[in-house]
């Protein structure tokens, strides 16, 4: 954030939580009649010791202490979901203190992408598909993979308070670079092997489909057409119909829970819509020779 006021203390990072989370509108009312309108303030609201409900029963004094089904509604929900939140964000766990006989790396306590992640990952491929060959120009880097494990994991409460106190964007989906010019089946081969060989290193997508779907792709994208005044689309088209693929395939997974391989053979064979996005293009038109006229004046 821009602003000189310190995160915990400013009321919009408050509001941009509620609204994160689609928090019912009257919970942010009654934090503002009773005086809360910051995080720092719902963290500090009650003792360490206190229960959550101590901090319900001031927004929503009971009529009748003994009702417990006051306190059993969607705005408490999400009262007591903030006060615990904003509890662990201000006062956060001390880590364990490291002992001496931890001298070795543990791969199961090594960082999501780090190296040792990625040898792991590359062992446990080499024993599932022993068939498969593995080189510097078809296998991930590092950093493909802390892509891909770090925006592929689901946010949880306290990633999302801390985005919203440092200012930080959540990211959309992962990316990766690509030439968008030259030939097109080289770059668009490299692309899609690295991000089929990623996805079968994290375990999301079995080699073999992620293959077809690959060849698929390639075939549909480098077609020659039979009409000679129509070309194969060109790699930024190409790359652009693959983000259109992508998109579809999350949304199938995001929306409809599918796996990811029947979310590929979804897009791919029952829709039908690599030959659409991938189909041939007309040929720019040549422009007419210049031909300059000359105008003869007759002589008077």
């Amino acid at each position: 954030m821009t602003s000189s006021v310190p995160a915990f203390d400013d009321p919009s990072a408050l509001a941009a939580l509620l609204k994160v989370w689609s928090a019912p509108d009257d919970l942010r009312e009654v934090l503002t009649q009773k005086g809360f309108r910051t995080i720092a303030s719902v963290a500090y609201a009650i003792p360490a010791q206190g229960s959550p409900d101590d901090f319900l029963r001031v927004l929503w004094p009971p009529a009748d202490p003994s009702d417990t089904t006051a306190l059993l509604t969607p705005s408490t929900s999400f009262a007591r979901r903030l006060l615990v939140q904003s509890r662990a964000l201000i006062h956060p766990s001390a880590p364990a203190p490291a002992t001496p006989a931890s001298t070795q790396p543990d791969p199961a306590s090594a960082p999501k992408g780090s190296a040792v992640t990625a040898e792991t990952l590359r062992q446990k491929f080499m024993e599932n598909y022993t068939g498969a060959i593995l080189s510097p120009a078809n296998t991930p880097s590092v950093e493909t993979y802390r892509t891909f494990m770090i925006r592929a994991a689901p946010a949880h409460d306290g990633q999302i308070l801390r985005h919203i106190l440092d200012g930080v964007p959540e990211p959309v989906a992962a990316q990766t670079t690509a030439m968008v010019s030259g030939p097109v089946e080289p770059a668009l081969r490299r692309r899609c092997g690295l991000l089929v060989t990623a996805l079968a290193f994290l375990g999301d997508l079995h080699l073999r489909p992620g293959k077809t779907f690959m060849e698929a792709f390639l075939n549909t994208a480098t077609a020659a057409p039979l009409d000679s005044t129509l070309r194969p689309p060109s790699l930024q088209e190409a790359l652009s119909a693959e983000k259109v693929v992508w998109a579809a395939i999350a949304g199938l997974m995001r929306d409809e829970k599918w796996s990811l391989s029947d979310a590929l053979r979804e897009v791919s064979v029952t829709r039908h819509m690599l030959p659409a996005l991938l189909c041939a293009r007309p040929r720019a038109m040549s422009a007419p020779p210049f031909r300059r006229c000359c105008i003869f004046h007759r002589p008077t």
